[in-house]
């Protein structure tokens, strides 16, 4: 700053503390003034819009010496100020560093005044992650500012509302829409004690409770809307549930007088929340093809816009919203004068023109108008080229303004569109195909920074699509292109995975991990007693202690920023090896061929028809009574034709085809069982890992069967509460196999398990076990006396065996977990550090199980792979049952082997002992003859 600039601040400074002296009394100041008037000074000039002075008053203040904890409070709340200016100019990077500056100087005496500046700072720190989609990072400071309320009684239900509010969008962004009707439910727990409050606070809070209740059913709207088969059925009462809500939210702002014309923030704040509200509701009946009713929400919307003093960005959205209906209803020349008035509206600098010059592109797209629509995308492009050289036609010298994933989802959009509009046109498609590789390097270059939500998911794999889509049959950089999308498509999962596999080879004493096991059974008391005060407390101790371990073990982070190369992948398959990765589009999916020496990859059709091959078959798997022709149409439709020449198949599947098992699929008048072994793991990372101990050469083997006392046997499956006389006679056998220890009827207890489940090699588990479908959490294994073992408690443990097998029911099965997958007893295994698991796909039949498992173990015995012994087991039961019923599906493929694929037991080599034997015997004759010889 010149000297005359900082004089004339000083003075400026001076005049406001004269001012603030006279006006408020030299007793409500703290002891060093000046910062008192540049706090003053600040809201002056935010409320004027003059943001670079707000700016220039927090640095000025930095060289202030704080010298009491109210000096620290307002240095706090000064330089918190560089967070709100500069996300007014949406610099969101500094606006954030803004933030994490003011935290830093927040006092350790914990009075009133410091608790809430410390939340209020957290609260808006945490808002500007949500902002950029960093949810995971935003959720974590959630948590933080949660704790802090929970800390103190003077927290006002008001403040646990609107960060339950916040915490609510961030769930539902990343797809956890149980955890989102969580956050509904605690709002709806405090609103109950709030009547301690003002009339404006109880009616804030209201409205944000409707409001969420809306955004839920909304969000889900969405959801099902993508499920074609299911939208019918959940449509009707999502509809009423949101008609319902908006009527609470229109009644409130109807008879609040105050709203028709607010002054105060908290009033501007609730009229706002109101006209978000009905924002989504016309979105809701755009959805539903419902224009006038979409048109007369966003008409409203956008009449109380002024009124509740809306952002500039709010407006326009609502505007280009409008000029959306205005298209889809066919009144293209009213989207026209909207977006020409919008674009008038904006300078060439503004951050949001690209989208209104993309949605004009958009319009002439209607009538096929090329270069219209090539004319408005370029100018798209370039209001988003932040450099000073002027954009090539090729877009090759395309500068980011690193606007992400705002900006990627234009310029793909961009991309499909012109794509899909002018298929065969060679312009459109490479200035296309250019697009797409623009949108491909950003989300390559900012993906780091990106929590894998289930839209940001969404985006990449239409990136990825069209990049296949682009591309014949292969890329100039296949082997990169492969390892990019595994370390991106699956980096969330892996955070948690690879942290757990590589943690049991850490020096972790038993105590640690005791103690999150004893935090997470008790979780699971308090989500099942609904304790929800319980359940928020124990999940922060979790937090704090997860973070602690983190800090105290450092290796286990490293982990996790480990990049996988798809060339290692393939020099540990073997030559007769395929691995098949799938990924799922909308209406075709890509499978990427991996053998040892080549990568190859092909899109396929999947829409109705494949779906119905796909839920028929299923349907047919899961009824031992149900009859079906033998029909390779489902299996031409999923297997590249030149996989099925290979003997050893590993399928990495997605979601619509988790619960299939290959082996089942129709081939040469016969099963693919017939003739190949098939194994399966969730990412190619995890098929293949190093052994981490060096064994003796004995296998060891942990096997629990717990009695269950009753009558009932027959027609039993592992799922149902019943004896199991086949898991109890399995057990046994097994027991003579291999080096055991045995735990049976009243010693197969939960405490037995925790206590030697990282004894074996091979941990097996031969007893009942629940899917619980409304909460994957509840999913449990049933030991002896009737302990469960919950799923939430398996993510705590560490389990280091080589294999794992679930001899129980529903193991494979669970939830879809946000983007990251399926949920399931399976994974949380393999969580906790098992190379390998076995694990079922329904309730299995208990006889026909005992069957196939003491099979397996005898070809495991023989030093056969995982996978071709199973594939055995399942052989010799098929040719071992004459009742042709007993020979369908159901009864001997609901079993598949995830993970490593590896020999666990090393049989002694008899042949070349004999061998050795032969030879020493043969050197001894010879030494007597030749010591004959010469005593001659």
């Amino acid at each position: 700053m010149h000297f005359t600039g900082i004089l004339r601040l000083h003075f400026t400074i001076l005049f406001s503390l004269i001012t603030i002296h006279v006006c408020l009394g030299h007793s409500q100041v703290s002891a060093n003034n000046e910062l008192d008037s540049i706090y003053a000074l600040q809201a002056v000039h935010y409320k004027a819009k003059d943001y670079s002075k707000v700016i220039e008053l927090s640095n000025y203040a930095k060289g202030i010496k704080l010298e009491s904890a109210q000096d620290s409070i307002v240095f706090v709340r000064i330089t918190a100020y560089i967070g709100y200016a500069n996300n007014k100019y949406n610099n969101f990077f500094e606006s954030i560093s803004g933030f994490e500056e003011a935290l830093k100087f927040i006092p350790s005496t914990k009075t009133k005044s410091v608790v809430n500046t410390n939340y209020a700072t957290l609260f808006d720190l945490f808002a500007r992650y949500y902002s950029l989609r960093r949810y995971k990072k935003a959720l974590t400071i959630a948590l933080q500012a949660e704790a802090l309320l929970n800390e103190y009684d003077f927290s006002t239900s008001s403040q646990y509302i609107a960060l339950y509010q916040r915490k609510f969008r961030m769930y539902l962004a990343l797809g956890f829409y149980d955890k989102a009707a969580i956050e509904v439910e605690k709002i709806k727990q405090k609103l109950l004690s709030i009547n301690s409050e003002s009339e404006a606070a109880k009616r804030s809070s209201w409205m944000r409770y409707y409001r969420t209740n809306l955004l839920l059913n909304y969000k889900q709207a969405l959801f099902y809307k993508k499920k074609k088969n299911r939208f019918n059925d959940k449509i009707v009462p999502l509809t009423q549930n949101i008609v319902e809500h908006m009527n609470h939210l229109d009644s409130i702002v109807d008879h609040t007088k105050a709203l028709q014309n607010p002054k105060t923030n908290r009033e501007l704040w609730d009229l706002s929340l109101y006209v978000g509200a009905l924002y989504y509701v016309s979105d809701f009946y755009k959805v539903l093809k419902d224009y006038d009713r979409s048109l007369n929400y966003i008409n409203k919307a956008i009449s109380l816009s002024k009124k509740s003093n809306e952002p500039a960005r709010n407006v326009s959205e609502f505007l280009r919203f409008k000029a959306n209906v205005f298209d889809l209803s066919g009144d293209m020349e009213g989207s026209l004068t909207l977006l020409n008035q919008l674009e008038q509206d904006y300078n060439q600098d503004s951050y949001y023109l690209n989208e209104v010059l993309t949605f004009k592109g958009d319009l002439y797209l209607r009538g096929k108008e090329k270069d219209s629509v090539l004319k408005y995308y370029t100018r798209s492009l370039r209001s988003m080229h932040d450099s000073d050289e002027k954009l090539k036609s090729d877009f090759s010298n395309y500068a980011s303004r690193f606007q992400f994933p705002s900006d990627c989802e234009q310029i793909q959009h961009m991309s499909t569109m012109l794509h899909k509009t002018f298929p065969t046109d060679s312009m459109a498609f490479e200035k296309a195909r250019h697009l797409n590789a623009i949108a491909y390097n950003e989300f390559l270059t900012n993906h780091n920074n990106l929590d894998l939500s289930r839209g940001n998911k969404e985006l990449y794999y239409k990136i990825i699509e069209a990049k296949l889509e682009f591309s014949t049959n292969v890329f100039n950089d296949e082997h990169q292109f492969i390892s990019n999308l595994e370390n991106i498509s699956n980096r969330l999962a892996w955070q948690k995975f690879t942290q757990s596999r590589d943690i049991v080879a850490l020096p972790l004493i038993d105590s640690l991990e005791n103690v999150e096991y004893q935090i997470r059974k008790q979780l699971v008391a308090a989500k099942k007693q609904r304790q929800q005060k319980r359940k928020d407390s124990l999940e922060r101790v979790l937090f704090r202690y997860q973070r602690q371990i983190k800090i105290a073990y450092p290796k286990i982070s490293e982990f996790t920023q480990d990049n996988f190369e798809i060339s290692n992948f393939q020099n540990k398959l073997r030559d007769d090896e395929v691995a098949l990765k799938y990924i799922f589009f909308d209406e075709q999916f890509a499978v990427f061929q991996i053998t040892k020496s080549d990568i190859s990859w092909e899109l396929k059709p999947w829409k109705d028809t494949e779906q119905e091959l796909l839920d028929e078959h299923i349907s047919f798997l899961k009824n031992p009574n149900r009859v079906k022709d033998e029909d390779e149409r489902l299996t031409k439709a999923l297997m590249p034709e030149s996989a099925l020449e290979f003997k050893t198949i590993i399928v990495i599947p997605d979601i619509p085809i988790y619960y299939l098992p290959f082996e089942t699929l129709n081939f040469n008048n016969g099963y693919l069982v017939n003739e190949k072994s098939i194994r399966y793991s969730s990412h190619l990372r995890f098929a293949f890992f190093n052994k981490r101990k060096e064994g003796n050469g004995i296998t060891q083997m942990t096997i629990f069967a717990p009695s269950y006392y009753t009558n009932q046997t027959a027609n039993n499956s592992r799922g149902n509460d019943v004896f199991l006389k086949g898991a109890q006679e399995e057990a046994k056998i097994l027991e003579t196999l291999f080096s055991s220890n045995l735990f049976t009827g009243d010693k197969a207890t939960k405490e037995n398990f925790i206590a030697h489940k990282s004894q074996g090699d091979i941990l097996h588990l031969a007893m009942h076990a629940s899917l619980d479908e409304n909460e994957t959490g509840f999913s449990h294994f049933k030991f002896a006396n009737g302990e469960k073992l919950f799923l939430e408690e398996l993510y705590a443990l560490k389990i280091p065996a080589d294999l794992a097998v679930l001899s129980a029911c529903n193991t494979a099965m669970g939830e879809e977990d946000g983007a990251l997958g399926i949920a399931s007893l399976q994974r949380a295994f393999n969580y906790a550090g098992t190379s390998a698991t076995i694990a079922s796909m329904w309730e299995v039949p208990d006889e026909a199980t005992s069957e196939i498992m003491i099979s397996f173990y005898k070809y495991l015995k023989k030093g056969k792979l995982k996978s071709m012994a199973l594939q055995q087991a399942k052989l010799d039961y098929l040719d071992k049952v004459d009742n042709l019923k007993l020979k369908h599906p159901y009864y001997w493929s609901g079993f598949v082997l995830y993970g490593q694929d590896n020999a666990v037991f090393t049989p002694k080599n008899t042949t070349k002992i004999l061998y050795i034997i032969i030879a020493s015997i043969l050197l001894v004759l010879i030494g007597i003859l030749i010591y004959r010889k010469t005593t001659k």
